[in-house]
């Protein structure tokens, strides 16, 4: 307390506040304007309700409890406690002019939602809106800093005193609280000095052992603001007196209380929802004695309790677990919720409650007021009514409340009758989604009731119609005819347009006829060679002409189609020649001596050499069958080596005649190629619109993202444009940042796809030229044939804030896409599952992989069609209530980075080859917004060392380099769980020095040094030096392209992408930068140009603009 005679006391200031005040006060004080914390309630007030008399009663509340009168000013930075010697309550009366409810929610809702002061009070209010069609209406608010749910039935039961007196004219026959905050607080110190305190604190400390404190991981259906606004709403059902009554049976035949049996059914609901074994759920003790009954003011403690979900236990089992888990945290309740936070140091999210995030209420009072109506009133439900000394107060709902929580389940007692409700923040959720789990909470409780014995996997969250319905949304129609295969079909477009052009790079164009020739060239060659049917034959080829002619001169030789990335190693694509028993390999000159002593004969695409007998026209495709295979496509594999997946011709057809009709490709459309060739997405950019007709643009790899691409789209007319999401939103961003960028009046569809599809670049791109194209996000394992599912993207309006990520969409025709929980069965709205893919585009199984082929394809569970099959794709997603797809995240450990598929599995194999590798983990890491990278965590063999330097070496000698992490931490071992599984939420962070990089060597002129900015402004580091490796510091190539744009930008010059690749350091690319400049400015001008950019001034006049 403040010392006697010191300034604060002179003032009448003290620092009786309870620690859990204290925590309010400090929330408060990190969002100032927060409604977090506004308790509020609507009522509708009797006809013959006296306004005078309630407004005295309510004066009379003020001067009865002394929270009400209470604020919380700071004195020197800690929080102190004003009692105002009197006080009236700020009573204010609006005419409503005969609005309904509907009509006044908006100024209801500003009413409820505007901050209090807590520094200068008052911290309650009331609002009455007069001679509304609903009725008077009265909308009472107080901050949770001097009121919790008792208090509000003190509030109630006092005001019926007061208001019968303030009618008749005397005095409340109300004898005056005994007990006073300064006791309470005090009793509070007393206890937390004792052994007592200690002891309870050491029973908090036991209960938490081990635990991560990670919130619960709901499914959001918004990005978590920065700053969020708290306002909420809440939804509620009764679930009927049979119910209620087996409910509460059930709980006493297993020796626990309702509260104790619903916190177990929440805590399965979360479960489902999430995932998690080891949950964190509030729920607050009201903290009640004998003592302080009387005591208005936050009094109620909230306890964390911990539920133990894990080894897949019974309903049954679980109640056991939470009866003891709720005995002992209800027996060290009294221990302040706000001093566990404080010695615990949970992370902090974004101004929200710490340590939990989702709570648990279950409504008993004093009982002071009916119990079944305080129930109506808790919970906002329609038609509760009160009858307190002639005041009737009737209860309404509030669509729009303040919820600290982002998920609060407020159970109360209406009678025998258990009321639910779910409150909830409008940040994260949409009212649907909690209409949702609202009816999948209902119907968990009536399975546990039925079952109590049934695992709770298998518990039931949809009613047997509702499952029917999700089954016949899932299945495909029953399929039409296999198409041709696409060899035979593009045989045809030939015939019908020979003379349109089909492929073109830069300068260079072939026509439908000559792609035709070139292809039955190499076709027989082939053929000649003795290459049989569904051989793979290989092909390392750039993008190029050359490129497509491989293509269909491989299919039309009834072989299949084997790409190679020629970015990889060399050991990489030796094995996948080995592995996929290629006797045969295409490649260019530049490249065939790569392919020496690999035991394959190489073919050289320049030399195909053209006889006679090919010059009447091109040769008639290879008889194929709809199950011969089309092409082999290797991803990457648990085992430290990839897998190579079958895909068969029925299916390519297929899915690229569905294509066709779904980007409506017609031979006026452009169509870029944009993937590499090693991947699927390619054969999509590549086959679809050649039988449409169409012409395919091959990008060349030398234009860089941003401003370039958006400049080499519009003169390149391209109607179609298919990229990863981090090439679509720097093309966003650059054309939004431009002051003119040019118009791309051809474009009509942009698809987006490989990975998840941030929603943040949405607003850039509504203002950008492209606004106008179609927008859609693509979806799709290779075991399933290239895109599985597409999402048709609306744009955000102005201010609408816009989703993390984007859905994936619905299946595309002849597909099936089942969202399927762990037992089984398939979720129903809202809950997430992993995702199974079916119909006629999965691929046959992975070559030579019999047991994994087993364990990913499966018969199709829920189509029992002859034949049918399902791919097991390990994605964890959950279908919208609009029946698109959201993806989640992994159920495994694979992952997209930037469009490219990694298995984590395949990297830590090979790490833990090196001889100086004991074990390492690998993971996905945050290094900026939008940018993802690798990292590793290394444990060393005893005696022995090695650098990020000599293992990125060993790793790049066998993978491509964007399967090389970008940043080593070397531990002495890796976390594990209890069971002995690698933890990787307890990875440590990585420090600064986790990048490899070179001893720095400071910047030696005007140039490295505006590089060097540049590089640590896109890197995310301090500093860089000028010997420093961009792609060991974290980059990569879509980085390489953002940075090719900004030194555009800086220094006016446009290099080539593939610069950056050969001058990795910051000198070698000043050197190229400086030959750019001399090129192209005149030596008297070149150190006024150096002088602007060391500067840090705009690019010189000379320089293009980055979009147009």
């Amino acid at each position: 307390m403040f010392e006697s005679g010191s300034a604060a006391g002179a003032a009448g200031l003290d620092t009786l506040l309870s620690r859990g005040q204290r925590a309010l006060w400090f929330l408060q004080r990190l969002a100032p304007l927060s409604p977090a914390y506004n308790s509020v309630h609507l009522v509708r007030l009797g006809q013959a309700t006296d306004l005078d008399a309630l407004r005295r009663a309510m004066d009379g509340l003020v001067e009865r409890h002394e929270a009400l009168r209470t604020s919380f000013p700071a004195v020197d930075g800690r929080p102190a406690r004003r009692v105002a010697p009197s006080g009236a309550m700020p009573f204010a009366v609006e005419d409503a002019g005969g609005a309904g409810l509907g009509a006044l929610r908006e100024q209801i809702a500003r009413d409820v939602y505007a901050p209090f002061e807590l520094a200068a009070g008052p911290l309650a209010r009331c609002r009455v809106y007069r001679n509304s069609a609903a009725g008077d209406l009265v909308l009472m608010a107080i901050h949770h800093a001097v009121v919790d749910l008792w208090s509000w039935a003190l509030f109630l039961h006092d005001l019926g005193a007061l208001y019968a007196a303030a009618r008749a004219g005397v005095a409340p026959a109300l004898a005056p609280p005994l007990y006073g905050w300064a006791d309470h607080v005090r009793a509070e110190e007393a206890l937390l000095a004792s052994a007592d305190g200690e002891r309870l604190w050491a029973s908090w400390q036991r209960a938490l052992a081990g635990c991560d404190l990670a919130p619960v991981a709901l499914p959001l259906d918004r990005a978590r603001p920065a700053s969020p606004s708290f306002r909420g709403g809440s939804r509620g059902r009764r679930l009927g007196l049979e119910l209620s009554r087996r409910f509460r049976a059930l709980g006493r035949a297993h020796g626990a209380t309702p509260f104790m049996t619903l916190l177990a059914a929440f805590a399965v609901l979360l479960h489902r929802y999430t995932g998690q074994e080891d949950l964190l759920v509030g729920t607050p003790a009201a903290n009640r004695t004998r003592e302080n009954a009387g005591l208005f003011g936050y009094v109620v403690n909230l306890l964390p309790m911990r539920v133990d979900l894990s080894g897949a236990p019974s309903f049954a089992t679980l109640l056991g677990r939470v009866r003891d888990t709720v005995r002992r945290g209800l027996e060290a309740a009294r221990f302040p919720h706000a001093l566990v936070v404080e010695r615990l140091h949970p992370a902090r999210g974004a101004g929200g409650a710490p340590l939990v995030n989702v709570a648990l209420t279950y409504q008993k009072t004093a009982q002071l007021v009916d119990a079944a109506a305080l129930a109506s009133f808790a919970l906002g439900e329609e038609g509760g009514r009160l009858e307190l000394g002639g005041l009737a107060l009737g209860s309404l709902p509030l669509h729009e409340q303040p919820s600290p929580f982002d998920l609060t389940a407020i159970v109360a007692e209406a009678g025998e009758e258990l009321v639910l409700s779910l409150e909830y923040q409008r940040d994260l959720f949409d009212e649907a989604s909690i209409d949702s789990m609202l009816a999948q909470f209902a119907t968990l409780l009536d399975g546990i009731v039925e079952d109590p014995a049934r695992a709770i996997a298998d518990l039931p969250l949809a009613t047997g119609g509702e499952r029917r319905a999700l089954l016949a949304a899932a299945l495909p129609p029953e399929p039409g005819p296999a198409p041709e295969p696409v060899h035979e079909a593009f045989a045809r477009q030939v015939a019908a347009t020979p003379e349109a052009v089909a492929v073109e790079q830069g300068e260079v164009a072939l026509t439908y006829a000559e792609l035709a020739r070139r292809a039955a060239r190499l076709s027989r060659r082939l053929r000649g060679m003795g290459v049989a049917p569904e051989a793979p034959v290989g092909v390392l080829v750039e993008r190029s002409p050359e490129l497509v002619t491989a293509l269909w001169g491989v299919l039309g030789a009834g072989a299949a189609w084997l790409p190679l990335d020629p970015a990889a190693p060399d050991a990489r694509n030796a094995f996948i020649l080995e592995d996929a028993g290629a006797g045969v390999v295409l490649t260019t000159r530049d490249r065939a001596v790569r392919l020496a002593g690999l035991g394959a004969a190489v073919v050289v695409l320049d030399d195909v050499d053209v006889d006679a007998s090919e010059a009447a026209g091109p040769a008639a495709p290879a008889p194929v069958g709809p199950d011969s295979l089309a092409y082999v496509i290797y991803t990457s594999g648990t085992t430290g080596r990839p897998k190579g997946v079958l895909v068969d011709h029925e299916a390519f057809a297929t899915h690229c005649r569905e294509v066709v009709r779904h980007y409506q490709l017609d031979p006026a459309d452009r169509v870029l190629q944009f993937a590499s060739p090693a991947f699927d997405a390619s054969l999509e950019q590549i086959v679809p619109p050649l039988l449409a007709g169409a012409t395919v643009v091959l990008r060349d790899d030398d234009v860089p993202g941003g401003g370039p691409f958006h400049r080499f789209a519009a003169r390149a007319r391209l109607s179609v444009v298919n990229v990863p999401p981090a090439w679509w939103a720097e093309w966003a961003r650059a054309c939004a940042g431009a002051a003119a960028p040019e118009p791309v009046p051809a474009l009509r569809l942009v698809i987006v796809g490989g990975d998840a599809m941030p929603g943040e670049p949405l607003a850039a791109w509504r203002r950008s030229p492209m606004a106008g194209a179609r927008l859609l996000n693509a979806y799709g394992p290779t075991e399933a044939t290239i895109t599985a599912t597409l999402h048709e993207v609306a744009l955000p309006s102005e201010g609408e804030a816009a989703p993390a990520t984007l859905p994936i969409g619905r299946p595309l025709p002849g597909r099936s896409a089942y969202v399927v929980e762990r037992g089984g069965e398939l979720a129903p709205d809202g809950v997430p599952g992993e995702l199974l893919l079916g119909g006629r585009c999965i691929a046959r199984g992975y070559l030579r992989r019999p047991d994994l082929t087993e364990a990913r394809f499966t018969a199709d569970p829920f189509d029992h069609r002859a034949g049918a099959r399902a791919y097991r794709t390990g994605d964890l997603v959950r279908r919208r209530h609009d029946g698109a797809i959201e993806f989640l995240g992994r159920v495994d450990g694979q992952v997209k980075l930037r469009g490219f598929r990694i298995e984590l599995g395949e990297i830590e194999a090979l790490l833990a080859e090196h001889p100086a590798v004991r074990e390492a983990a690998v993971d996905l890491v945050q290094a900026g917004p939008a940018d993802r990278r690798l990292a590793a965590w290394v444990a060393l063999a005893p005696g022995v060392e090695a650098g990020p330097s000599e293992l990125k070496r060993h790793l790049r000698a066998r993978l491509p380099e964007y399967m090389v992490p970008a940043a080593f931490a070397f531990v002495a071992a890796l976390p594990r769980t209890a069971g002995g599984k690698l933890d990787r939420t307890a990875l440590p962070a990585l420090a600064a020095g986790a990048v490899d990089r070179a001893p720095f060597v400071a910047p030696r002129d005007e140039v490295e040094a505006g590089l060097a900015t540049l590089w640590a402004e896109l890197l995310g580091l301090e500093r860089v030096g000028a010997q420093d490796d961009f792609f060991d510091l974290g980059g990569h190539s879509l980085l390489a392209a953002q940075l090719v744009a900004r030194v555009q930008r800086a220094f006016g010059v446009e290099l080539p992408l593939r610069t950056v690749f050969e001058a990795r350091t910051v000198e070698a690319l000043a050197l190229a930068v400086l030959d750019g400049l001399a090129a192209r400015i005149a030596p008297e001008e070149l150190d006024e140009v150096l002088d602007r950019v060391e500067a840090g001034e705009a690019a010189p006049p000379a320089a293009e603009p980055a979009g147009g």
